[in-house]
């Protein structure tokens, strides 16, 4: 496969994993930075093929130039499958995976999914496995949900370490000013259900950081707890510091 060159854009990183796991957050803290240009959309370049790529890209790179940028981070969290292509199609890109206790995820991704718990356990699952087989690669840096909402200046301080930026404490200020993703044109609380979902993920990213963690003790089925505490859900969690078994 051919690489495809971006002409003045140095840089470009890929923010991906499971939906739901704090992408878009991340994505708005970092379009805080003066040296980055993240697009707050999901570009979904890699969803085509290799002629689709070359004009997303194309375009991608010509509104990165507008904004004076020449380092681009770019968030469509199911990039996380299509890693091969990005590696044959971009020279040197970097990936910030976002991993996140899964019955949070599962819980947030069936409301979204109209109550299928059971497709969004099958997500959860899928993507979170790629991101662990994925971890310890130099090209790969990952960040827990959870460490972020906690700690976000060392995590922030660490990704601009790996992404070759100096840390500003703009990034902690991203909600002095309305970010407007997906084509939102205001900031707007909606039911994040069906068509709602996008103002919903947007009034979201728009508020100061807040602690989601633990959501799933209330939103998640008791029946489904089951399910993370043996064979691959369980395996996942615990590769990444989550005890499947907390009541």
């Amino acid at each position: 496969m051919q690489s495809i060159f971006l002409p003045g854009i140095r840089k470009i990183e890929f923010i991906c994993g499971c939906g739901h796991t704090g992408t878009t957050l991340l994505a708005t803290m970092m379009s805080c930075h003066p040296d980055l240009f993240v697009p707050l959309r999901e570009t979904e370049v890699f969803f085509g093929g290799w002629w689709t790529r070359r004009r997303a890209l194309g375009r991608l790179g010509r509104q990165a130039r507008r904004a004076g940028k020449r380092h681009i981070i770019e968030k469509t969290p199911k990039h996380i499958r299509h890693l091969d292509a990005i590696r044959a199609t971009i020279r040197k890109p970097k990936f910030i995976f976002m991993v996140r206790d899964g019955r949070d995820v599962t819980a947030s991704l069936a409301r979204r999914f109209d109550g299928d718990v059971e497709a969004a356990l099958a997500r959860w699952t899928s993507d979170t496995g790629i991101c662990l087989s994925q971890r310890g690669r130099p090209d790969v840096h990952l960040i827990r949900y959870e460490d972020l909402v906690t700690d976000p200046e060392a995590i922030l301080r660490g990704l601009c370490a790996f992404i070759d930026v100096p840390y500003t404490d703009r990034l902690l200020e991203y909600h002095s000013e309305p970010h407007l993703w997906y084509g939102q044109t205001e900031v707007r609380q909606t039911s994040g259900v069906g068509k709602e979902h996008n103002g919903r993920r947007n009034w979201q990213v728009n508020q100061p950081l807040f602690d989601g963690r633990g959501r799933w003790k209330k939103d998640l089925p008791a029946e489904y707890l089951a399910r993370f505490r043996s064979g691959e859900p369980r395996r996942l969690m615990e590769a990444f510091g989550y005890d499947p078994d907390e009541a």
